[in-house]
C-alpha cells in the first residue's frame, strides 16, 4: 500500500483542473493572479502587518518567508497524511479564483479527481439544511421561535413536557436540546427521520434545555422532516435541488443514497485500518446517508465554489438574482449557541502564531475569527470523506476542501485552509510544506492537546473534544488492543435473546455454535462478544470496514439476564434494551 500512495503523490504533479465558464483558475493560477493584485507571494509591509494583524514578529518554527511551490505544499500535505483524493475551491470578490483536483478518486484505477468529482459533504450538509429550512419558514412568514410541535403534529413530543412545548425550530438546529448524539440508532433497518420522529420521545436528555451544547445529528434529521411537513410534503431533496442546487448551477450535487459509485464520477470512501488506506463500505455510507439533512450531500468543488459565492453574496447569485429570502442568512450565521470547548479552542495565540477560534455556533455553522476578521466556518467528516469549510464574510473569501481519507483532529484541514486563506488575503503564510504536515505541532504537541482536553471541565457538555468529527466517525479504535479478559459470570447462551428499546427498535444476540461465541445484530451491524468482566462484552464489528466496535453490558437478576446496555451506542445515557 505504501507503493500505492507513493503512485497516488506523483501523479499530483498532473494537477487536474478545468477553465469553467464561471473562471476557475488552478492553484497556481489563482496565486499568480492574486500575487499580481495584492503582491500575495510577497511578504506583507511592516505597516500591513501592524494593521488588524498583529506586529512583525521573528520566524516561528514552519513560519518565514514562504519560498515553497504552492502545489508542492498541497501535494507534500497530501502524501504525508495519506490522503488520496482532494478537491480544491478558494472564491473572492464574486469570483472563483481556483478550483482544483488533486490526486486520485480510486486507488486502483488511479482515475485523477476533477474540479467535478463528488465527494460527500458530511456535515456541511447541515448547512444547506438550515438555510433551506429557514427559507421555507421565511416564506410562510414563520419565525424560527416557531414550536418544533407545530410543525409537525400535537402528538409530537421530546422526552420531557418542558423540551415538548417550549422546544423551538432554532433550538434544534443550534444543538440547544442538551439531548445525547445516540448516533447509532440510525444503524436500524427501518431508520428515516420521518420514522424516528414518533420514537425521539424515548431519548432522555444529560445537559440543561438551552444552557448545553450538545451536537445533535437526528436533529438535523428531524429537521429534514420538518421542511417537508412545513412545504406540502415535498421531499426533502427535491426541496434541495429546487431551491439550490438548481438555481446555483450545482448541476454535479446530488445525495449519497443516489449516487452510483461505480460509474459516477465521484471519489472512492478510503481510511486507514492497521496503518494501510483501505476502501470504506458505500453500503454503510449510503445507510448512514438515511438521516438526510445531517449528512446526505454529495458535491464537487465547481459546485461548492457556486455555494460559497452565493453565501458570501447575501443569498444572491453571481448574477444578482435571488436564491434565499432576504434576511435568511442573517439569521443562519447568527451565534445562537456558546462553545465553551471546541477543536479550534487550542488553535489560537499565544499557542500558535495566529488565532483560528470557533466561540459561538449558528444554524448549522460555527463561528469564531481567524487573523482578526469574522469566520464562518462547518467541518464535515463520515466514513471514509473529510471536508471543510471557511468563509471570511468581511473579505468576501471562501475557502473548501473536500478529501477522502481521515484528518484526526481537523490538523491538516486547518493549515491548509489558513495557508489558502492567507494567500487570499494578501498575506504572507505561516504554514509550509514542513508544517502542512505536521500542524498543529510544533506548536501544540499531542500531549498537550491530550491534557488540554482532558483538564477542561466543560469536555462532556460541549460532546467531548473534536465534536462534529470524532464522535461521528472515530466511531471506537478497535477493541483488539485491549488485554484484559474474563470468563462471563453465566454461560454464554444464558444471554441469547431479543432486547428491544422504544427508540432504537430490537437487537438480537445469538450463540455461534460453531465457533462456539456470542453475536449481536443490531439493524445493519453485526458484532462478535468477547467477555472482558462478568457481564461486560467487547463488540467486534463483523461487517465490512470500517470497524465499528462497541461496547456492551448486560444486566442480571441472578441467573436471569434481563436487559442489556449499549455503552457503546451512547457513552452519556446508554440505551437499556430489556429482554422480549
Amino acid at each position: 500500500m505504501a507503493g500505492t500512495l507513493m503512485n497516488v503523490t506523483e501523479h499530483h504533479q498532473h494537477h487536474q483542473h478545468r477553465l469553467t465558464s464561471v473562471g476557475s483558475l488552478s492553484l497556481g493560477t489563482f496565486l499568480l493572479v492574486a500575487g499580481a493584485a495584492t503582491s500575495l507571494l510577497t511578504a506583507p509591509s511592516r505597516a500591513q502587518q501592524s494593521h488588524d494583524h498583529g506586529p512583525t514578529t521573528a520566524a516561528l518554527p514552519g513560519q518565514g518567508p514562504d519560498s515553497d511551490d504552492p502545489g508542492e505544499v498541497v501535494r507534500r500535505g497530501l502524501a504525508c497524511r495519506h490522503i488520496p483524493g482532494l478537491a480544491l475551491a478558494v472564491v473572492r470578490d464574486g469570483e472563483v479564483m481556483m478550483s482544483e483536483g488533486f490526486g486520485v478518486k480510486d486507488v486502483d484505477t488511479r482515475d485523477p479527481v476533477t474540479p467535478d468529482t463528488k465527494f460527500l459533504l458530511a456535515s456541511l450538509t447541515k448547512a444547506f439544511t438550515s438555510a433551506l429550512l429557514t427559507n421555507v419558514m421565511a416564506e410562510q412568514r414563520l419565525k424560527l421561535s416557531t414550536n418544533v410541535r407545530k410543525t409537525l403534529t400535537e402528538d409530537f413530543k421530546f422526552n420531557n413536557t418542558l423540551r415538548t412545548i417550549y422546544a423551538t425550530v432554532e433550538d434544534l438546529l443550534a444543538h440547544r436540546l442538551g439531548i445525547p448524539r445516540n448516533n447509532y440508532v440510525r444503524l436500524a433497518n427501518d431508520y428515516s427521520p420521518a420514522n424516528f420522529s414518533t420514537k425521539i420521545r424515548y431519548l432522555p436528555s444529560s445537559g440543561g434545555f438551552r444552557d448545553s451544547f450538545y451536537y445533535s445529528d437526528l436533529m438535523y434529521g428531524l429537521s429534514s422532516y420538518i421542511t417537508e411537513q412545513l412545504n406540502h410534503r415535498k421531499p426533502w431533496k427535491q426541496q434541495i435541488r429546487d431551491a439550490l442546487f438548481t438555481p446555483l448551477g450545482m448541476l454535479n450535487s446530488t445525495f449519497v443514497d443516489d449516487v452510483d459509485f461505480k460509474n459516477d464520477d465521484v471519489a472512492t470512501p478510503y481510511i486507514r485500518e492497521d496503518g494501510q488506506t483501505v476502501k470504506a463500505s458505500v453500503d454503510l455510507i449510503k445507510h448512514w446517508g438515511r438521516n438526510l439533512g445531517s449528512g446526505n450531500i454529495m458535491s464537487s468543488a465547481n459546485d461548492m465554489a457556486q455555494w460559497m459565492l452565493m453565501l458570501l453574496n447575501q443569498g444572491r447569485d453571481r448574477q444578482g438574482r435571488r436564491v434565499l429570502s432576504d434576511g435568511v442568512l442573517d439569521d443562519v450565521f447568527s451565534p445562537q449557541n456558546v462553545l465553551r470547548l471546541s477543536s479550534a479552542s487550542q488553535h489560537r495565540k499565544p499557542v500558535t502564531p495566529y488565532s483560528f477560534t470557533a466561540d459561538g455556533y449558528a444554524l448549522g455553522w460555527r463561528v469564531g475569527y481567524y487573523r482578526g476578521y469574522q469566520m464562518i466556518y462547518h467541518s464535515g467528516s463520515s466514513f471514509g470523506y473529510r471536508a471543510y469549510l471557511t468563509l471570511l464574510p468581511d473579505k468576501k473569501v471562501g475557502v473548501v476542501s473536500l478529501m477522502t481519507g481521515e484528518d484526526v483532529g481537523y490538523g491538516f484541514r486547518i493549515a491548509l485552509h489558513t495557508y489558502l486563506m492567507d494567500h487570499a488575503l494578501g498575506l504572507q503564510p505561516w504554514i509550509n510544506s514542513s508544517s502542512i504536515c505536521t500542524y498543529p505541532e510544533p506548536w501544540l504537541s499531542s500531549r498537550a492537546r491530550n491534557k488540554r482536553s482532558a483538564d477542561t471541565p466543560d469536555a462532556e457538555n460541549e460532546g467531548m473534544q473534536f465534536t462534529d468529527e470524532e464522535e461521528e466517525t472515530k466511531i471506537g479504535s478497535s477493541l483488539q488492543s485491549r488485554v484484559k479478559r474474563a470468563a462471563a459470570s453465566l454461560p454464554l447462551q444464558a444471554y441469547v435473546g431479543s432486547y428491544h428499546h422504544a427508540a432504537y427498535g430490537t437487537l438480537r444476540v445469538t450463540y455461534n455454535t460453531t465457533a462456539q461465541f456470542l453475536q449481536l445484530e443490531y439493524g445493519v451491524g453485526l458484532w462478535r462478544l468477547q467477555s472482558i468482566d462478568g457481564h461486560e462484552f467487547d463488540g467486534q464489528w463483523l461487517k465490512a470496514l470500517p470497524r465499528i466496535d462497541m461496547e456492551f453490558k448486560f444486566l442480571s437478576s441472578g441467573s436471569t439476564v434481563y436487559a442489556v446496555l449499549g455503552t457503546g451506542f451512547e457513552p452519556k445515557k446508554p440505551p437499556a434494551f430489556y429482554r422480549q
